[in-house]
């Protein structure tokens, strides 16, 4: 008790009320008086008192009115009321005192000791039960923040009592009261409750504490993991007679851990699946972890290599390209470089890899150079092949004296290759009009070429002809010409293409002139893979960074959506049958599919899993391209032996 401890007496009787205020004021009290109802409650709201000693009448209205408006009023439902019948007692009043809210009641007057004495017992236990709820309420704060609930059963009646985070928990609303114990089930999700009956029948032989988990009813609302736990008390003879647990979410820790589980297999579904081999290599330059695709690319097994240092199997003369060497642009965490370097296959060659390598040694779970690396050998063998190719049409064209041309129909925009203006006597680049270039040829001859070029460009009849003309520098020599149509998809014509050459060697000489041109190969150059995910429900679960750049889409736009609604137009198309049939078949599908919006080839790998599919691909555009400048190639070739052939006749 403190001198700041206010109490209020409220009596019509000035003596009755200055029996009780002249004790408190001595025993250390600060007493505040009121005559009837309205200024008990004035006095309510402007002290504010501890304990109020309030008569049962008043002048104005009964005791137990102004008792039902303290407690109705927030600001004041706290305050301690004791009423007091004053001697003048009524069966039955003291049940409605109670009713109403009264902390507890006097039915006799007291001496003022027994007064003092009183009035200190019921402040002493309003104090223990505000540190009580005040106990409480951090209880159910700090669970309401750890989304932890509590219980307990009775055994015997098999009656229980909840905390108010075990209703939130469970979703159920408080004013329905705890469940009975058969009640339970209901709120759990129907798959664990032969779990959850199986947990609650040990109780009765637990001799320890023991956990379980549930879900809870998805119909209730939004689906909790919840982690559970039951201690059991026994009584003397060691009978089970209460059971007190816990219930914890664990929702989130649930879905970290699902969400782990899918990284994790995406990750071994990239990293197995790939064509790609993928390395890390520590800072001393030795692998501390290999892919399965090195079987694909080098022939080894993933622990042939790992342990060993990447310098070993890299030729001595790119061994400045390797991961374990770390150059200017590589020093920086997050530094990054591709490069082409020769590495030994497990056969003793050597193979043309191309390397991207990406600075993770400031990441303490990696600490290495990550590397993904293919295989390029044909690639750079193709590409090799097509520039002595490139180069042999070019002595072959100075030698012979030969070039190409096109004639773009639509523009009549004719565009000469450098050799053909060589021949014209035009420096390089030179594009004439259709009509000024038929002006090079005598008067004699233009009216045969103008027919045999118009013939062909309206219904494709081929042309190849021999004729005199005039160089811009006025010499008169013979050439060859020789033409065809080129269409597009639908079959029109839009342009005509050929060679040119000069056969007045030939003429004078008679010489043969052959054109050696190599067979062309082609590659697309290399990229890295585009891959995304799709679900069993066909939507995007996951999309790289490269599958962006070559889609044009962001990720953030397609994921969550079927690859239907983010790609109509590949609805039966090959790309559509090839999903469909990987995941009927079960079975790995390769295609190579021309993607209409994009304008572009891809060629596609496909592979089934139970989560749906992971498909890679990669932009053959290229590739396809280059198979055109082949067959290009092919046809100047043809057209040279042809007009070495006539050369020799």
């Amino acid at each position: 008790m403190t001198a700041a401890t206010t109490l209020l007496i409220v009596d019509a009787d000035i003596v009755t009320r200055d029996r009780a205020v002249q004790p408190l004021r001595r025993a250390g009290y600060a007493v505040v008086e009121a005559g009837d109802g309205a200024e008990a409650l004035g006095q309510c709201r402007a002290c504010h008192p501890a304990l109020v000693l309030l008569a049962r009448t008043l002048p104005d209205c009964r005791g137990v009115d102004v008792l039902r408006q303290i407690r109705a009023d927030p600001a004041l439902a706290a305050i301690g009321v004791v009423v007091c019948a004053g001697g003048e007692s009524r069966a039955g009043w003291q049940a409605e005192a109670l009713d109403a809210g009264a902390d507890d009641y006097l039915a006799d007057a007291l001496a003022a000791e027994d007064l003092t004495a009183r009035v200190r017992l019921h402040l002493r236990r309003q104090e223990n039960a505000n540190r009580l709820n005040a106990r409480d309420a951090r209880l159910i704060e700090a669970q309401a923040l750890a989304h932890l609930g509590s219980w307990e059963l009775d055994l015997a009646s098999m009656q229980g009592d909840w905390s108010d985070e075990m209703y939130r928990l469970l979703h159920r609303d408080p004013a329905l009261g705890t469940p009975a114990f058969e009640a339970f089930a209901e709120l759990i999700h129907p798959d664990d409750r032969a779990g959850n009956q199986q947990a609650f029948a040990r109780i009765f032989s637990a001799t320890e504490p023991f956990t379980f988990q549930y879900r809870t009813h998805p119909s209730r609302g939004p689906l909790r993991h919840i982690a559970a736990t039951i201690h059991v008390i026994r009584d003397a003879a060691g009978k089970a007679v209460r059971a007190i647990g816990t219930a914890l979410d664990v929702t989130e820790r649930v879905q970290v851990e699902e969400a782990l589980r899918t990284s994790e297999a995406r990750f071994r579904t990239v990293v197995q699946s790939s064509w790609d081999a993928f390395h890390l290599v520590a800072p001393d330059g030795c692998i501390i972890y290999e892919s399965p695709g090195i079987i694909r690319v080098l022939g080894y097994q993933p622990d042939e290599v790992i342990g060993r240092n990447v310098r070993e199997f890299v030729h001595p003369e790119d061994l400045r390209n390797a991961a374990g060497a770390t150059p200017d642009r590589l020093r920086a965490p997050g530094d990054h470089r591709s490069v082409e370097l020769r590495v030994r296959h497990k056969d003793g060659s050597w193979c043309w890899i191309e390397a991207f390598q990406v600075n993770l040694l400031d990441r303490p779970e990696v600490n290495a150079v990550a590397v993904n690396y293919r295989d390029i050998t044909d690639r750079r063998a193709s590409e090799e092949a097509l520039r002595q190719s490139q180069s042999l049409r070019r002595i072959a064209g100075q030698a012979a004296r030969l070039g190409g041309w096109t004639i773009d129909v639509a523009t009549r925009k004719t565009t000469w290759s450098d050799e053909v203006c060589a021949i014209h006597d035009l420096p390089a680049g030179y594009e004439p009009q259709l009509d000024e270039a038929i002006q090079f040829y005598p008067p004699e001859y233009r009216e045969q070429v103008t027919r045999v070029v118009e013939t062909c460009a309206k219904d494709g009849t081929p042309f190849d002809f021999e004729l005199e003309m005039n160089t811009a520098k006025g010499r008169r020599i013979w050439v060859r010409a020789i033409g065809d149509a080129v269409r597009d998809s639908t079959g029109r014509i839009v342009s005509l293409q050929g060679a040119f050459q000069d056969i007045s060697d030939r003429k004078q000489h008679e010489q043969e002139v052959a054109l050696l041109v190599d067979r062309l190969t082609t590659t697309l150059e290399s990229i890295t893979d585009g891959f995304f995910t799709l679900d069993r429900d066909w939507r995007f679960t996951y999309v790289n960074a490269e599958a962006e750049r070559m889609i044009l889409r962001q990720r953030s736009e397609l994921i969550g959506t079927t690859i239907w609604e983010a790609f109509p137009e590949t609805v039966d198309s090959e790309f559509d049958r090839s999903y469909r049939r990987a995941i009927e078949q079960n079975a790995t599908v390769d295609i190579e599919a021309y993607f209409a919006p994009l304008q572009k080839w891809f060629d596609v790998r496909i592979y089934p899993s139970d989560q749906g599919l992971a498909v890679y691909f990669r932009d053959v555009t290229g590739r396809r391209n280059l198979e055109d400048q082949l067959r290009q190639s092919q046809k100047m070739e043809a057209v040279g032996r042809l007009a070495g052939g006539v050369a020799h006749d």
